[in-house]
């Protein structure tokens, strides 16, 4: 929608929750998408390339590896676009 105000908006008052949070697919898939979108939709590649992995560590990543995959995506394909190889190498390593 093109919101980008309002898209931050949701990323910082996602920031501001406290643990302990739900152990539930949409949770993880909350945390790992919005950081990841916001970057990736917006083609700001440095910012992609930086996404935190495994962000909030409350979250049960071990048991959502798919959804932890959403930044590791965000963050290879930040590094290509930016040009940082040994960061692409890291982060294409993971989503393989």
């Amino acid at each position: 929608m093109a919101d980008d105000v309002e898209a931050e908006e949701v990323l910082a008052a996602m920031d501001a929750l406290e643990p302990p949070f739900h152990k539930h697919a949409g949770t993880a898939y909350s945390f790992g998408a919005v950081p990841s979108r916001l970057a990736l939709e917006s083609h700001d590649w440095e910012r992609a390339a930086t996404v935190e992995t495994g962000w909030p560590d409350s979250v049960a990543w071990d048991q959502y590896p798919h959804l932890l995959a959403i930044s590791y995506l965000a963050r290879a394909m930040g590094a290509a676009r930016t040009g940082d190889r040994p960061a692409l190498d890291h982060a294409s390593a993971y989503v393989g």
